[in-house]
């Protein structure tokens, strides 16, 4: 019935095929779970013999195991399989079989496996083993997993064909353990090096173990004999690891390290890793020539999963140091090399289906050439996207003109440090620290007065009303100290915790037109030529804002000489904050004229049958531009950009 059945399946397939076999508990095979097999090309099925044979893409499995091959022969009887790989038109034997249980996989060149005894008998195969590569040109395969190798080799290399390694006449790999060998030898390019030992040991373990990290020796010219990276690895749990190693040199220097990496599947994963050294240069007995410094390197990378979280996201990468580091510590010539380095930690979160988002962010950056480092911690804004606060839910009727009106909401935290790498953990970086918060609410409508004019529908009339604050820590002042042949000499001071809160209602009224006029020149005749487009976009804006000074704080001072009887200068008590001052000293007003120019032509295809035409673009972006303030008449500042970007193209 069996045999019937499976003869059944193989008469309805079609492309492929996708068969299975279950034999009863206690029959001759003792096959207690289903045998899928499939095949791209065919399947050969003998009755007489109870076989199966797979050719092309062939695959079969059993329980986990599986077995993808050329060609598969099954044999039921006995409850064996062997596979191997097939010749391509050249002769060149692909699909050769990979062999698969749990986790562990291989890559052989011929397998006779027995699904009853669970043994196997393999021609060369390759698995990995603890950063490494082992080669066997003949493995038994036992029911516990253990392989036994006969002229194997292991090795880093990752060619088909070794180019070095360490040559295993015979030996025992223990999965997921260890592998112990007999006599072994190290060859390069085939040629055996004498050089071997009478047995050896090879760990192969996956998971990871607490101990002791043997360090590395050697010497160096500068500072002497030394031990590297010598310490202790803790396998603290499957997400979380930490090692702490130490490095000693026999001229004094010494330096700590510590290394952790982390990882939350689906979440997130990242690495820590911190290094102080304490260098010694020269000799004591020579005070001249001795001398101590300091090093250290902070780096740290974070990555959030993608599929986390949609609405809110976190990372890092900060890479800070000081500015020696490289130079005395490091092992890389790209980073002796680079003298400039980049921090950045961001945090980022948006609500749905509302018109808010927050992001937040720590960064830096140094060069190690002049040892400057500048850092913002942190970088906060809080934005509002924008909104039409009066438009109607259920609009009834025309549309009204105020619901064109639109609001919007932006806000800035900033804290900014320049200082030196040599005063970064010191108190004094915060003397030169500036800082300040600002946020704006503006209100626009834009008006299009001459909708139904095609010459003039681009005309636009924006009336503009914004609230600034802004939040500062300190003040500017002026003083006067005393004279010098009856010249006054000026004293800047900055009043340090001097909180305060500055404000400014900002109207403001702009109107701009910026219409477009074409000009077409056609060309007659058989010509790649067809046709050429000159498009000028001519526009004008004003824009006004009015003096607000009578109605709103004063953040302007005058510096009086009471002797000469004159004002010295004006200036705002904020006039270096970070975000200026909110209010303008009086009225301001500007006008802007610009043309801009653009040529294209029409161009048949060259060496084309069909009547195919392209655009090609002569002259892109020929501009013209003027401003001019309308309060101070010695602005005028116009200019001009051409650019030639396809011109090369025609190839006539």
């Amino acid at each position: 019935n069996q045999l019937q059945a499976l003869n059944d399946s193989l008469f309805h397939a079609s492309d492929s095929i996708n068969n299975g076999v279950r034999k009863r508990k206690g029959a001759a095979s003792e096959i207690d779970d289903l045998v899928n097999y499939d095949a791209v090309d065919s399947l050969v099925f003998s009755m007489d013999t109870g076989r199966v044979e797979l050719y092309n893409e062939a695959i079969i499995s059993y329980e986990d195991i599986t077995l993808q091959a050329g060609y598969i022969r099954y044999d039921m009887s006995i409850s064996e399989v062997f596979a191997t790989g097939i010749p391509d038109s050249t002769g060149k034997i692909i699909q050769k079989p990979v062999f698969k249980q749990g986790k562990d996989s291989y890559n052989l060149d011929t397998i006779r496996y027995n699904f009853k005894t669970q043994r196997a008998f393999i021609k060369h195969v390759v698995t990995e083993a603890e950063g490494g590569f082992l080669h066997s040109n003949e493995t038994k395969r036992q029911k516990n997993g253990y392989i036994h190798i006969k002229d194997g080799i292991y090795t880093t290399c990752n060619a088909d064909h070794p180019h070095f390694g360490v040559v295993i006449t015979k030996g025992i790999s223990m999965p997921n353990d260890k592998i112990v060998s007999g006599p072994v030898y190290l060859t390069v390019a085939d040629i055996p090096l004498p050089i071997g030992l009478p047995f050896s040991f090879f760990p192969n373990s996956r998971t990871k173990t607490s101990g002791i990290l043997l360090p590395q020796y050697g010497e160096e010219e500068r500072r002497g004999f030394y031990m590297r990276d010598g310490g202790y690895y803790f396998a603290l749990n499957d997400y979380f690891d930490l090692r702490l190693t130490g490095d000693v040199y026999s001229n004094g220097t010494w330096g700590l390290r510590g290394a952790s990496s982390y990882k939350l599947r689906y979440k997130f994963n990242g690495s820590v890793n911190l290094q102080f050294f304490q260098n010694i240069s020269g000799y004591k007995a020579i005070e001249s020539d001795y001398s101590k410094s300091k090093d250290y390197s902070i780096s740290w990378t974070h990555a959030q999963a993608r599929e986390a979280n949609p609405n809110r996201s976190f990372r890092a990468s900060v890479n800070l140091s000081s500015s020696t580091y490289d130079k005395n510590q490091t092992q890389r010539i790209e980073n002796i090399v680079n003298s400039t380095k980049q921090s950045s930690i961001s945090y980022t979160k948006s609500w749905p289906n509302s018109p808010f988002n927050l992001s937040a962010s720590l960064n830096h950056s140094q060069n190690n050439s002049n040892n400057s480092v500048n850092m913002t911690l942190p970088k906060v804004a809080f934005n509002m996207g924008r909104i039409n606060p009066f438009e109607r839910k259920k609009a009834v009727g025309p549309k009204r003109w105020y619901e064109d009106i639109q609001l919007s909401y932006t806000s800035l935290l900033e804290n900014r440090i320049k200082t030196t790498d040599t005063m970064l953990f010191t108190s004094s970086v915060w003397d030169d620290m500036t800082n300040g918060f600002r946020h704006e609410i503006p209100l626009s409508l834009n008006i299009k007065p001459f909708k139904k004019s095609a010459a003039l529908q681009t005309f636009t009339i924006t009336p503009n009303v914004s609230y600034k604050g802004m939040i500062y820590s300190k003040q500017k002042e002026y003083y006067i100290s005393g004279y010098d042949e009856d010249n006054a000499a000026v004293i800047e001071d900055t009043l340090y915790n001097k909180l305060s809160y500055a404000h400014a209602y900002l109207p403001r009224v702009s109107a701009g037109i910026s219409p477009k006029i074409y000009g077409n020149f056609e060309f007659l005749g058989d010509g790649r030529l067809e046709a050429v487009r000159h498009v000028m976009t001519p526009s004008a804006s004003f824009s006004y804002v009015p003096d607000m000074t009578a109605i709103q704080p004063d953040y302007y001072r005058d510096l009086y000489d009471s002797v000469n009887n004159e004002v010295i200068k004006t200036y705002s008590i904020y006039e270096d904050e970070i975000y200026g001052t909110p209010t303008f000293n009086g009225a301001s007003g500007s006008v802007s004229l610009s043309l801009r120019n653009t040529l294209e032509a029409k161009v048949r295809a060259k060496n084309d049958t069909i009547d195919k035409v392209e655009k090609v673009k002569l002259l892109d972006n020929v501009n013209l531009s003027t401003s001019y303030n309308i309060f101070n008449r010695d602005t005028l500042s116009p200019s001009w950009t051409i650019s030639l970007t396809s011109l090369l193209k025609l190839n006539f």
